[in-house]
């Protein structure tokens, strides 16, 4: 299964936004401490999958014309990747069938444009689009502390 990933690093410096096959950069300088840090964090995230959504999160293109909002989101929750063993929290987005269409339909049109992911009218995310997204499920990965994410959450979930 394709992802859509958004890779966000500090102040939202934009670095892609493609298909991925699940693995992400790493950093070759982590260390022991922050990595046993970072495992007693995931136990205050919620990492359950939530439908009820009254949050305001919408994707937008560059001009900040709306192509999906949360009507067109059945689900969301944070992810915990831990391949390497130091944890990096991501949210992944799962479309409705109509929210998947619109998402591939402007995915496929505009290769190369930025595509604007906000909550609450904050942009936590201006990935460029590098390829289509078919498949209805959307990631943002990323620097996030679990504080962060919890917080993103928290604001999406309403």
């Amino acid at each position: 299964m394709k992802k859509l990933c958004i890779i966000i690093i500090t102040a939202l410096t934009v670095l892609s936004l493609s298909a991925c096959n699940g693995s992400s950069p790493k950093s070759g300088t982590e260390n022991t401490t922050a990595a046993s840090t970072a495992l007693t964090q995931t136990e205050d995230v919620d990492v359950s999958v939530h439908t009820n959504l009254s949050g305001n999160v919408e994707f937008q293109d560059s001009d900040g014309a709306v192509i999906i909002n949360v009507n067109d989101i059945k689900s969301v929750q944070i992810q915990i990747n831990d391949a390497s063993g130091f944890n990096d929290y991501s949210i992944l987005f799962t479309f409705t069938d109509e929210g998947a269409q619109k998402f591939s339909d402007f995915t496929t049109l505009n290769e190369g444009e930025v595509l604007n992911v906000t909550v609450d009218g904050e942009i936590i995310s201006s990935p460029i689009i590098n390829e289509p997204i078919t498949d209805g499920v959307a990631v943002i990965e990323g620097n996030f502390t679990a504080e962060e994410v919890t917080v993103i959450l928290n604001k999406i979930i309403g």
